[in-house]
């Protein structure tokens, strides 16, 4: 049952879907694609990050197999988000590739310097560590990152979030870059 004057949150967005792309909901379900050699990339897809948290989490495995998972969750509910990630990570072994980027809400904050800089906002510094330990106590070697990010930006363009996983190339094969790419603010990050 649906409140008065509160909207339905959608659970699927049309508009958004394409091959190769998982769309990604707000507090929905864990998106997660694998990529194999010799197959297409593949992207997890989110928008309207506006004060939410989205973990992109990719791995590695000895084979080459390669998997990215993508979370966009209210704040509300980190313990969920922690919880379902968890339970993924439960079946990686050790040995894999694991690099993951959070992105938070951030606030700027000046430096002795006097320079400004985006930084995690204080109400954000709590589920970033909880994320960041639910990662890290399943795999230790896990390389992960925050990114702080400011909720003053109004374009939905800048508030879409891609995470594009390609397939491994094997020695000998045509020398492209191979790393998994998160396109935020319009712009390409490898991990």
């Amino acid at each position: 049952m649906i409140k008065e004057g509160v909207p339905e949150i959608p659970t699927s967005c049309p508009q958004y879907e394409r091959p190769g792309r998982e769309v990604v909901m707000m507090n929905g379900k864990i998106g997660k694609v694998e990529v194999a050699a010799g197959e297409g990339e593949k992207e997890l897809f989110t928008f309207g990050v506006n004060g939410c948290t989205v973990t992109a989490v990719f791995i590695e495995d000895a084979n080459g197999t390669r998997e990215g998972m993508l979370a966009h969750r209210d704040p509300a509910v980190t313990s969920q988000t922690m919880a379902d990630l968890g339970a993924l990570l439960e079946s990686i072994e050790g040995s894999a590739i694991v690099k993951a980027r959070i992105f938070v809400r951030g606030e700027y904050e000046q430096s002795e310097d006097g320079k400004w800089h985006m930084v995690a906002a204080k109400d954000a510094q709590r589920e970033l560590r909880g994320i960041e330990l639910a990662i890290k106590s399943h795999l230790a070697n896990a390389e992960v990152k925050s990114v702080a990010y400011s909720m003053m930006l109004k374009s939905e363009k800048i508030r879409e979030l891609r995470f594009v996983i390609k397939p491994k190339k094997h020695p000998g094969e045509k020398e492209n870059d191979d790393s998994p790419v998160v396109h935020w603010w319009g712009i390409p990050e490898r991990l």
